[in-house]
């Protein structure tokens, strides 16, 4: 013993005793604390699929909601030309009536109505009516074409009254 440990026991100290320390395991051999049985990864991959499925709902809202936006202003729109339209036509309506084209002949360009009547008749047939519209009929163009040229039999024959 040493001086040190007489002097302590005098002193009524028992003896410190001698604890053999546990050798501390490696770090990497801890085994870490799992949440529901889940390694960080694991974890990991589930919140970030928990809030996936959370956002998800409000992305599709939000889309539907900005496209129920965008029918909203193509309708408004819509009916926006439409009206445009309506009064486009009244105007054309009231453009053509009988009683403005008279007052804007007699106000505007002085005219005045016609003392007397003149008929000229046309010693010439007018053309064929058509029951088409002429925006659906072949565009006519100003030259005529030749006859189709009759073969020497076909004169013959026709001379004859056989054809």
């Amino acid at each position: 013993m040493t001086a040190f440990d007489t002097t302590r026991r005098a002193a009524g100290e028992r003896p410190p005793i001698a604890v053999e320390a546990e050798p501390r395991p490696d770090r990497r051999e801890q085994e870490r604390p799992r949440l529901l049985g889940l390694t960080g990864v694991g974890f990991a991959v589930v919140v970030a699929a928990g809030m996936a499925v959370a956002v998800l709902p409000v992305a599709q809202n939000s889309s539907a909601t900005t496209a129920g936006q965008e029918v909203r202003a193509l309708e408004r729109r819509r009916s926006d030309l439409q009206a445009s339209i309506y009064n486009m036509q009244n105007d054309v309506a009231q453009l053509g009536s009988l009683a403005r084209i008279d007052r804007e002949a007699r106000e505007r360009l002085g005219m005045v109505p016609a003392n007397r009547s003149v008929i000229v008749q046309v010693p010439e047939v007018g053309p064929a009516q058509r029951d088409v519209p002429a925006r659906y009929l072949p565009v006519e163009t100003g030259t005529p074409t030749p006859p189709a040229r009759r073969s020497p039999l076909d004169a013959i024959l026709s001379r004859l009254s056989l054809r």
